[in-house]
C-alpha cells in the first residue's frame, strides 16, 4: 500500500492512543476529545503524549499542564500551589462588573485573591476602579503579580496585590467600597469525600484554598467587611448555611441575600448597606435571588 494512504491511518491510530490515555480523567469521550484539542493547540507536538499521560494516568488538572486558563477577557497563568480559576467564579464576576459600569470611582478589596483572577477581571473591565488583592500565600502573590504583568496591556483600572491574612484585621485602617472573595469554603468532611470533590482537585489543588467553613465567613465579616466600612460585598459560598451564617453576623443596616448560579445552586452571599445610592441598590437587588 502506498505510503500516502498509510499516513492517515497512522495519524488516526496516534490520535486514538492519545484519547485512550486521557479517558481515565474524563467523564465522556467528547470531553476527552475537547481536552486533546486544547493540548494539541497549546503545547508542542513532542509534549502531547506526556501531557495526556499526566492528565489521564496521574489526574493532573489540565490547567496545570497547559499553564493557563481564560477568565473573561483575562488570560490567567496557572501552576500547582495556586487555585485554578473556575467558570462559576467567572460567572458572578461578570455580574459584579455590571453593577459598576458608569458609576463613580470606587475601591475593591479581593480577599484570598489566589491567581488574581477576580481582581484582574474587575480591573480590566472597569477604568473607574482601584483593586487590592490580598492573600497569605506567597505563591499566590507571586503568580498574581505575574498575571498582572501578563495582562498589563488590557488593564483599565488600578490593581495591586499584597500579603494579607484572612484571619487578621485589616492593617492601617484601610477603607474599601466593595469587598469580594472566593474564600476556602469546602468543609473538611466534604473535601475528603470522593463523591463530593473531584479526585484531581483533592490531589493537586492547594488545601489552604479549598478547606473552610463558617469560621472563614466570620473572619471575612469581622476583620474585613465591617472594618473596611464597605457598602457592598459579594462572597462565593458552597452552601445556603454559609450564606445564612453571614447574614447572622450583620446588623439591620445590611440587606443580605443569596445569588443562585446558572445551575440554581447557592453560589454567593451578597450584602449591601441600606444607605447606598438608590441606583446602585436597585442593581444589587437584581443580582439577589433570595433575601436572607
Amino acid at each position: 500500500m502506498p505510503k500516502l494512504l498509510q499516513k492517515p491511518r497512522v495519524i488516526a491510530r496516534y490520535q486514538r492512543d492519545l484519547l485512550t490515555k486521557l479517558l481515565p480523567a474524563c467523564t465522556t469521550l467528547q470531553q476527552a476529545q475537547r481536552e486533546l484539542s486544547w493540548i494539541q493547540k497549546e503545547l508542542p507536538r513532542e509534549q502531547w503524549e506526556q501531557a495526556c499521560t499526566q492528565r489521564g494516568c496521574n489526574l493532573m488538572p489540565l490547567q496545570y499542564i497547559l499553564g493557563n486558563q481564560p477568565f473573561g477577557s483575562v488570560n490567567i497563568k496557572c501552576r500547582p500551589g495556586v487555585l485554578i480559576p473556575r467558570n462559576d467564579t467567572e460567572e458572578w464576576c461578570g455580574e459584579l462588573v455590571d453593577l459598576f459600569h458608569g458609576s463613580d470611582t470606587f475601591s475593591v478589596l479581593d480577599m484570598c485573591t489566589g491567581s488574581g483572577c477576580i481582581a484582574l477581571y474587575v480591573a480590566t473591565e472597569l477604568s473607574n476602579v482601584t483593586v487590592l488583592g490580598g492573600d497569605i500565600s506567597q505563591d499566590c502573590i507571586s503568580l498574581a503579580n505575574e498575571n498582572i504583568d501578563l495582562n498589563k496591556d488590557i488593564i483599565k483600572g488600578k490593581i495591586s496585590v499584597d500579603s494579607m491574612d484572612l484571619f487578621q484585621p485589616l492593617a492601617g485602617e484601610k477603607k474599601f467600597d466593595v469587598v469580594v472573595s472566593n474564600p476556602p469554603y469546602i468543609p473538611t468532611r466534604e473535601l475528603d469525600k470522593q463523591e463530593e470533590v473531584e479526585e484531581s482537585v483533592r490531589l493537586y489543588e492547594p488545601r489552604l484554598a479549598l478547606e473552610g467553613d463558617l469560621p472563614v465567613f466570620k473572619a471575612l465579616v469581622t476583620y474585613h467587611i465591617i472594618p473596611s466600612q464597605c457598602k457592598i460585598f459579594m462572597l462565593e459560598i458552597g452552601s445556603r448555611e454559609q450564606g445564612q451564617y453571614t447574614r447572622s453576623l450583620l446588623n439591620e443596616l445590611w440587606v443580605v441575600g443569596l445569588r443562585l448560579d446558572s445551575a440554581f445552586r447557592p453560589r454567593n452571599v451578597i450584602g449591601f448597606r441600606t444607605d447606598i445610592k438608590s441606583s446602585i441598590k436597585r442593581k444589587v437587588m437584581s443580582k439577589i435571588t433570595e433575601l436572607l
